[in-house]
């Protein structure tokens, strides 16, 4: 079976995009901060007889990209990965400051840039590279 790396798994879209796979793959669902909710994707992708593990990673570093794209090739090769992670922390522009826009930055660019940088060097079919 096919394997499929979901990061953000645990999130709304995340999850959704988890479960509609798990038809066809197997399931690493990443997450960095919400195990709990990671875990309860993976649950119930599990108990309607799919193939799922939880993947802690912070995937806005080399090693956690590294990482994350490890655990998902225990369930096989890696045909699919999708980034859902997604950050956007306040709610009024006076609250910005600059600890909060890096944080920003790094959750909702960086990962998903290091995540497309990861999937080229791993995933199977490289036609679409």
């Amino acid at each position: 079976m096919n394997s499929a790396l979901v990061v953000g798994g645990g999130g709304g879209i995340g999850a959704g995009i988890c479960e509609q796979l798990a038809r066809t793959h197997s399931i690493a669902v990443g997450y960095h901060l919400n195990r709990r909710n990671a875990e309860q994707v993976a649950k119930r992708i599990q108990a309607v007889g799919g193939t799922a593990v939880v993947v802690g990673a912070d995937l806005s570093t080399d090693d956690g990209a590294r990482t994350a794209f490890d655990a998902a090739e225990t369930l096989g090769t890696v045909h699919t990965v999708v980034h859902c992670a997604g950050a956007w922390d306040f709610t009024r522009v006076t609250d910005l400051n600059a600890e909060v826009i890096e944080r920003d930055f790094r959750t909702n660019l960086e990962s998903a840039l290091l995540t497309l940088a990861e999937s080229a060097r791993r995933v199977t079919d490289r036609a679409a590279w």
